[in-house]
This record gives structure tokens, C-alpha cells and sequence, in this order.
């Protein structure tokens, strides 16, 4: 399977910032994968990305502001919940559809 999928990354750019509520938002949405599944510098699959604004993005690669009390497990089961989130409500399936890897 392709990792790139243009139209779901696309999709998820329309969204607001999944850490809306959390935080000031700031900058344009851009999609976040979820880390670490692959090696170093190189980008999971599209379908484990998640809409997040440049502030919040920028948080979570400097593990500061919402990330800052995460353990790593934290993180990663937070980044895989809500890509599975995503992906299931872009599919119809409702939240809790597997991310495809």
C-alpha cells in the first residue's frame, strides 16, 4: 500500500486543530503523523496523521505546553488514539476504526 494518501492529508488540513481547546491555536493546520514507526526523519503513513496547528506542532516536537507532563507511551497512545479518530470519521466508521500502516 502507498504511503501517501493527497486526499485524506487534504481533508484533515479543513479541520480544526485537534488540540483546539487546549491552548492557544495559531498558523495554518497541517498534518501531524504519528512517530517512530518507521526510522529516524521519515514519515509514517498518511492515515496515522492528524490535524494540528503550527503552534501545537511545534509544541509537541519541543515537548512543551500540552505535551510537557507526557511520558512517551502517553504520546504515542494519544497520537494513535486520535489518528484512529480521524481516520474512522473520514471512512464513517465512527472513532475507532484501525489505522492502516
Amino acid at each position: 500500500m502507498s504511503e501517501e494518501d493527497d486526499e485524506y492529508t487534504a481533508h484533515l488540513r479543513q479541520l480544526p486543530c485537534c488540540l483546539k481547546g487546549h491552548g492557544k491555536c495559531w498558523g495554518p493546520v497541517c498534518v501531524h503523523h504519528t512517530p517512530g514507526r518507521k526510522g529516524m526523519s521519515q514519515k509514517n503513513h498518511d492515515h496515522t496523521g492528524k490535524p494540528i496547528c503550527a503552534g501545537h506542532h511545534t509544541e509537541r516536537h519541543s515537548l512543551t505546553g500540552f505535551f510537557r507532563k507526557h511520558t512517551k507511551a502517553e504520546l504515542r497512545e494519544w497520537e494513535e488514539r486520535e489518528s484512529a479518530r480521524y481516520r474512522g470519521e473520514y471512512l464513517g466508521l465512527g472513532a475507532s476504526a484501525p489505522v492502516q500502516r
